[in-house]
């Protein structure tokens, strides 16, 4: 569901002139560059936190059972839904941030994107009525 339909939306973007404005990179400058790597480590370590407290503290933060106790390890409960969903919304964020690399508002031209918009919402419908 996710990264089928996040890359259909992703591609749907249509280009704008401020990328022309862009110096072109070096012939022997680094794919990945510092502020692209610092970007991706750093939402990777916060996703990774945020998993991490749910996984093992969510039982107890949201007062539920969260499977650890049973005899079975992959006991399908509440607090599964939970960690899963909160995966599944933190990766439709990231859609809207990988929208433009370049921009600090991130929300500059979405109305424009329709495509986009109706993936994004229709991800976030499919999420909420299946979980």
């Amino acid at each position: 569901m996710m990264d089928t339909l996040a890359c259909f939306a992703l591609t749907r973007d249509i280009p704008i002139d401020d990328l022309l404005k862009y110096k072109p990179y070096g012939r022997h400058k680094p794919m990945i560059s510092r502020t692209l790597l610092r970007n991706v480590v750093g939402h990777s370590i916060y996703q990774l936190i945020v998993m991490f407290v749910l996984i093992f503290k969510g039982g107890d933060l949201f007062d539920i059972v969260d499977g650890f106790d049973s005899n079975t390890f992959c006991m399908p409960t509440q607090h599964s839904s939970i960690v899963f969903t909160t995966f599944v919304f933190m990766q439709l964020f990231n859609e809207v941030n990988a929208r433009m690399l370049q921009e600090r508002n991130v929300f500059n031209g979405i109305h424009k994107n329709c495509v986009f918009l109706i993936i994004w919402f229709g991800q976030v419908v499919m999420q909420v009525n299946f979980c």
